[in-house]
C-alpha cells in the first residue's frame, strides 16, 4: 500500500508526462535525421498516417485544406510541405473520387514501408512491456491517456490564444 499522498501521486505523474514529451520530441528529432526530413514535414506524415485504420499505418486520402486545418499549417506552408514531400516520394496528390475538381493527398507505399520500419520496432517494444496487463488495465490506460491529450490540447488552446492577445497588445 502506497503512503505517498494523491498529490504526491499527481506531481510524479505531470513529471513522468513532461520527461516522456521530451522523450517524444528526442524521437522525433532522431526519425527526422534519419530520414532527412525536417520536423514540419515529419509532422504532416504522421498526420497523414494517422487519418486512416490506427491498427495500420496507411492512413487514408485528405484533402490540402483539411490538412492545413488539422496541422495548424497556412494553406501555402502545406503546399509547400506536399510539394518538398511529394518531391521526395512520401506523398502523392490525386483526384478526390468524391469530387474530381479536389486533389487529396495520400501516402505513397515507400512512406508506408518507413512508418512500419521506424515504428513497427516502437510499437513491438511496447507491446512487450504492456504484455502483463489485462485489457481492462490497457482500457484503463487509453482513457488517460484520451484525457491527458484533451488537457493537452486544451491548454494549447488558451495559450495559443494569450500569444494573440500578447501580439495584439504589442500593435
Amino acid at each position: 500500500m502506497s503512503r505517498r499522498s494523491r498529490d504526491d501521486v499527481l506531481t510524479d505523474i505531470g513529471f513522468q508526462f513532461r520527461a516522456m514529451q521530451t522523450e517524444f520530441e528526442d524521437h522525433d528529432a532522431a526519425v527526422c535525421d534519419v530520414l532527412g526530413l525536417n520536423r514540419t514535414d515529419m509532422r504532416v506524415l504522421d498526420f497523414l498516417g494517422r487519418t486512416g485504420d490506427p491498427s495500420s499505418f496507411e492512413g487514408a486520402p485528405i484533402t490540402a485544406g483539411d490538412l492545413a486545418r488539422a496541422s495548424g499549417l497556412t494553406t501555402g506552408a502545406v503546399t509547400a510541405v506536399v510539394d518538398r514531400l511529394e518531391k521526395g516520394g512520401w506523398v502523392r496528390r490525386r483526384a478526390d473520387p468524391a469530387d474530381r475538381r479536389r486533389v487529396v493527398v495520400e501516402l505513397t507505399d515507400k512512406a508506408v514501408q518507413m512508418t512500419w520500419d521506424i515504428y513497427g520496432p516502437l510499437k513491438d517494444r511496447g507491446e512487450v512491456k504492456l504484455k502483463g496487463y489485462t485489457v481492462a488495465e490497457l482500457e484503463f490506460l487509453l482513457d488517460v491517456l484520451r484525457r491527458s491529450r484533451e488537457v493537452t490540447i486544451e491548454h494549447t488552446e488558451e495559450l495559443r490564444e494569450r500569444a494573440r492577445q500578447r501580439k495584439g497588445d504589442a500593435a
